[in-house]
């Protein structure tokens, strides 16, 4: 994004209907802390030589940035955190019986023998059935009476 972008606002779309389209993107998600920082160099670059910036507003500007990447720093560490979570608590059902709602909607219960990660969001297997972590209802450490898989999921 070249700074002529940043600075035409015509190039952004803000909705405020509630009937919106949803393929509509509000384009100040896309500005990160690159973006800003080229946006204050170039306020400097284009201010007005007999009329500077105040150094209160320079600072300002400074700390806005720096709370902005503190922020950013701050949801990079979450979203790891959480996806070390999701890892750990799916591979501590291995082994478990489960039961919760597969991909079809239907209510599967049996033995956990694999978890796969799709889309960077780990799912447990009963057989052939997925079931992500959320759409589990109930764990518990006793296998099924097959000991893999529900009689319900048999092919």
């Amino acid at each position: 994004m070249s700074i002529a972008d940043i600075y035409n606002p015509t190039n952004y779309r803000i909705e405020t209907s509630a009937s919106s389209s949803s393929n509509t993107k509000d384009r100040f998600e896309d500005l990160g802390v690159e973006d800003f920082l080229r946006l204050m160099v170039a306020e400097l670059q284009n201010q007005d030589p007999l009329n500077p910036s105040d150094n209160k507003d320079m600072l300002n500007q400074l700390n806005s940035m720096r709370q902005i990447v503190s922020s950013d720093k701050l949801s990079s560490s979450m979203e790891s955190i959480m996806l070390g979570q999701s890892v750990a608590t799916a591979s501590n059902l291995l082994g478990k019986t489960v039961k919760g709602t597969n991909q079809l909607g239907e209510e599967t219960t049996g033995t956990v023998d694999r978890v796969v990660f799709e889309d960077g969001k780990p799912k447990v297997y009963i057989g052939l059935h997925a079931l992500q972590l959320d759409s589990i209802t109930e764990i518990t450490d006793k296998p099924s009476d097959d000991g893999r898989q529900a009689a319900d999921d048999m092919p």
